[in-house]
């Protein structure tokens, strides 16, 4: 398989489609469960849909660019889960088509191959949250961007000042994905330690990258939601704490064999003979798999998905050691290693299909319970419906629609925490006013902490028997 795609040639792109699709056709036969996060951009897309604005009339943590795209998603395709993996198996293919033609112009391997592109699209089908268009995989495709200019620019030959497009690319990405930010210290590093760049091309790659904050910044004060924008976006990495989709031990288990792969090609390929300007993308991609790896905790929402920064620079040393190995024999049983590690964290953690006990020992215990969205004894009389969720468990909106502002739980509390005060208390009454629930969940009895003080609302709610669940009251409804 790998000396099929070590040459490049057309016929080559058709059959690296194919496996591609392949790769990804049992979950789209299968279907993939909903997780969390998927729930979450459906919400937020909806709600924006809807007419009401993101910041001030819907409370989360998400990038602007990437609710711009959910918010198109649910223009076209609805609360379809189906439309965000197609979608997103699409970025992908597109995502693996660019890192190997950037590899290819760049020069940083001795041949022209699809191996990079090969590699790329095995790696990204090693977990379903690869398969769902997160604001990372979205921030990717700058990222990759950045790549190509970092390469050009450490290039002699070129001479190429690549700095304002660093920085404008950078900041396009973290308008997608606010942990991208940290990535432009790659660049940075890189030049400093090999490159003559001058002080005023440090200046400019910062200056394109806040000037591009800066738009967003200007659109959301056009229209009097700056410090929503603020609040939400910049200022609640300060206080929002950070949610763990999957454990540290879920995440290290998922891409243990890629890593321990990855970290022997690392150690390897330093035994060849390149070229200076080869050298220098080696040591460009070694900050850049550290500092994507670190970027990981910089979220507030920790998942598989975040570590799609780091897939880039493991497809560039693993082509490379791929490229290079002379034994046969060796290259063909760690590409099959690799291959059987996807596609064991890729299909059986999912659907489960080996036995029970295969799941329970230390090495293999992948747990979903956070991740995956949850179905509910009162799910039924949910649907259709407009919900209020007091507390963090989104997975009764599935199948309704979101009321009120309050999506994210954090940034809620901390506004529910002031209701001492006038402004608070005032806003929190228009804000149920304007965008009534039909049913309240109440998770942990805040609806006494929080709608009590409201009594002219709380008073509308009558509480289900036997059920966490406020509904209005049927009296209040025939009148209307």
């Amino acid at each position: 398989m790998i000396t099929f795609f070590r040459i490049n040639a057309a016929y080559k792109f058709i059959f690296l489609f194919l496996l591609f699709v392949g790769l990804r056709l049992p979950f789209i036969i299968n279907g993939l469960p909903l997780t969390i996060p998927e729930l979450n951009w459906m919400l937020i897309g909806e709600k924006m849909n809807m007419g009401f604005s993101l910041y001030d009339k819907i409370w989360d943590d998400i990038s602007p660019l990437s609710a711009l795209i959910y918010w198109l998603m649910d223009r076209f395709f609805g609360k379809s889960y189906f439309a965000y993996q197609i979608i997103a198996s699409v970025l992908v293919f597109a995502q693996a088509m660019i890192i190997n033609d950037i590899f290819r112009r760049r020069q940083v391997f001795v041949e022209i191959t699809l191996l990079p592109a090969f590699l790329y699209l095995v790696i990204t089908s090693c977990f379903l949250d690869f398969y769902t268009l997160s604001p990372a995989l979205l921030a990717n495709t700058f990222m990759l961007l950045v790549i190509n200019y970092t390469l050009w620019h450490v290039n002699e030959k070129s001479r190429k000042n690549a700095v304002f497009e660093i920085g404008a690319y950078t900041g396009v990405a973290t308008l997608f994905f606010l942990p991208s930010f940290f990535i432009i210290l790659v660049p940075l590093f890189s030049f400093m330690l090999l490159t003559g760049t001058k002080l005023k091309g440090y200046f400019l790659m910062l200056f394109a990258f806040l000037f591009t904050i800066g738009i967003s910044f200007l659109t959301f004060y056009m229209s009097n939601d700056e410090y929503s924008f603020y609040r939400s976006y910049f200022e609640s990495v300060v206080y929002v704490s950070k949610q763990l989709y999957l454990s540290p031990r879920s995440l290290l288990i998922i891409f243990t064999i890629p890593l321990l792969i990855t970290i022997w090609a690392m150690a390897t390929i330093s035994g060849h003979r390149y070229t200076n300007y080869q050298n220098r993308c080696r040591r460009i991609m070694s900050f850049w798999l550290f500092a994507s790896l670190i970027s990981v905790f910089l979220s507030t929402k920790i998942s598989a998905n975040n570590l799609v920064f780091a897939i880039p620079a493991m497809t560039f040393f693993l082509s490379h050691m791929f490229l290079n190995l002379k034994r046969a024999w060796l290259r063909e049983l760690l590409f099959l290693l690799l291959v059987l590690s996807v596609a064991f964290s890729g299909y059986a953690i999912v659907y489960r299909f080996l036995p029970e006990v295969a799941y329970n020992t230390p090495v293999t215990q992948v747990k979903l319970d956070r991740l995956l969205v949850k179905k509910h004894s009162i799910q039924e009389d949910l649907k259709g419906k407009k919900i209020l969720v007091l507390g963090s468990n989104i997975s009764y909106y599935q199948g309704g629609q979101l009321a009120t502002p309050y999506l994210n739980w954090e940034l809620s509390q901390h506004h529910f925490s002031n209701m001492n005060q006038y402004n608070i208390m005032k806003e929190i009454y228009e804000n149920f006013k304007q965008d009534l629930p039909d049913v309240i969940i109440d998770e942990k009895n805040y609806f006494q902490q929080i709608l009590a003080p409201l009594p002219i609302i709380a008073n509308q709610y009558i509480k289900r028997a036997g059920t966490n669940m406020y509904i209005i009251d049927p009296r209040l409804q025939s009148k209307k």
